[in-house]
């Protein structure tokens, strides 16, 4: 999936995505994950010999259920296979994260990749990879590849991706990003395509699931009376839980992210579920988050409205303006723009702080023609206002994440909810002073979420 990590407990319909699979020799007509006869219609799954109970458990500091599975590991989305070291487990549901590290800061350097193929003695759960093997993997790898991810075969390397083989129906993965030390992929080429491998890669790079998205239910249903299978297990916890992430773009029905049962599309109709290679969402995907810090250019801009370019964001506009007024919190609306307006109003500087997050300033100047560098700002209200820049405030950080619209408009998120974005309040019109001030609303698919930075 493409997302960005945040900290958040959500109960049901509202949580964190981790898709459980099901029997290899599952039905895929009951909404199962099975083995078709066909390695190019599985979808990826690990296969527990053994199964405990469902966890809270913190992972690259977000929060979400887990299964309990062979000699103490822990089963995260069907085919992310944990250790106990890799996980923060909640009593309660009141221990915190010990850091603040999130899945898409754990970026491999330099988009280059170390792995080895395993030679150890076989065990019951693997053994070294075949021939088949490593030709399924260097044809998932190609997929990475063509988009600037380098693979280096190097078994001296400390922080790399151990390639390990097993014949028990399972493809997964250790690990979701770069994490640091021995990450592993097991891998049963009998009954995984090499689009599973690249499937299996994506989590390493650091993407997750695409239907656990945390906008997910703007466009998938889940078909939540499939959730029993044929042994009884009822899934439905998985289902239930979304990651507190933004999604890059529009939900990407042809994502080799994406799962292919137990869902469909908001309207009721299936989609055709793919492994033959990376959909355009993916490509954006990993585009975004290697290169968050740096997406947006530092700038002046314009930040226009999705189908009407003449609205944009701008300071409301008041005759007593002072030094003192723009300091207290002037608000932001969105209004037409007109030959009247002054530049310094409509004029926002867009630069990168840290981890993906952005200040948006304005360039306003005071009656004085003092230029005063506020920045916008999410009041506990929502309404948006200017006021002076203070590092540490997550309420003047943004995301400027790709929206839904299409490659040109983003949609802004502020670091404290990744659920909620800019949208523009329909106020009176006339004088810029009668309009209601913008305010953050829960993330839509509508065109005043969506804006586009013009210089």
């Amino acid at each position: 999936m493409k997302t960005k990590s945040y900290l958040i407990l959500m109960v049901l319909f509202t949580g964190t995505a981790a898709i459980i699979g099901c029997k290899k020799n599952e039905n895929t007509s009951n909404g199962n994950y099975a083995s078709s006869g066909d390695a190019k219609n599985n979808a990826e799954q690990y296969n527990p010999s053994s199964i405990g109970k469902v966890v809270q458990a913190y992972y690259n500091n977000n929060l979400y259920s887990m299964l309990e599975v062979d000699n103490g590991q822990y089963l995260l989305g069907g085919d992310v296979l944990l250790e106990a070291k890799d996980i923060i487990l909640v009593n309660g549901q009141s221990q915190r994260p010990k850091t603040e590290g999130t899945v898409h800061n754990n970026l491999w350097p330099n988009k280059t990749i170390y792995y080895k193929f395993y030679t150890g003695k076989a065990t019951t759960s693997y053994f070294a990879p075949s021939d088949n093997y490593k030709t399924l993997w260097n044809a998932g790898k190609k997929m990475w590849e063509d988009e600037g991810f380098t693979f280096v075969l190097d078994s001296t390397q400390s922080n790399i991706i151990e390639l390990r083989e097993n014949k028990a129906g399972s493809a997964a993965s250790s690990s979701i990003g770069y994490a640091g030390g021995k990450q592993y992929i097991t891998f049963d080429p009998g009954s995984f395509s090499a689009g599973s491998f690249a499937h299996e890669i994506g989590h390493h790079i650091g993407l997750e699931h695409e239907q656990g998205r945390i906008d997910r239910d703007l466009f998938i249903n889940i078909n939540w009376n499939n959730m029993i299978d044929k042994n009884g297990k009822d899934w439905t916890y998985q289902y239930a839980e979304k990651v507190g992430s933004v999604g890059v773009g529009s939900f990407d029905f042809g994502s080799i992210m994406l799962y292919p049962t137990r869902m469909t599309r908001i309207d009721g109709n299936a989609w055709t579920y793919q492994r033959d290679a990376l959909s355009a969402g993916d490509k954006q995907a990993v585009k975004y988050w290697y290169g968050k810090d740096t997406y947006i250019a530092t700038g002046n801009y314009k930040l226009t409205q999705y189908g009407s370019p003449s609205r944009v964001l701008e300071i409301e506009y008041r005759k007593s303006d002072s030094k003192a007024k723009i300091d207290s919190g002037v608000n932001v609306i969105t209004d037409t723009l007109t030959t009247a307006d002054r530049s310094d109003r409509y004029t926002w500087e867009v630069s990168h702080v840290k981890d993906g997050y952005y200040k948006i300033l304005t360039l306003s100047k005071d009656k004085n023609g003092n230029t005063k560098t506020n920045a916008l700002t999410m009041n506990t209200d929502s309404t948006l206002t200017v006021s002076a820049f203070t590092a540490n405030n997550n309420n003047q950080l943004w995301q400027i994440v790709p929206g839904y619209k299409d490659g040109s408009h983003y949609k802004l998120y502020p670091k404290t909810d990744p659920k909620l974005c800019i949208n523009e309040v329909q106020g009176a019109t006339g004088k810029k002073s009668n309009l209601n001030p913008n305010k953050i609303a829960k993330v839509a698919i509508v065109d005043t979420q969506e804006w586009g930075l013009t210089k």
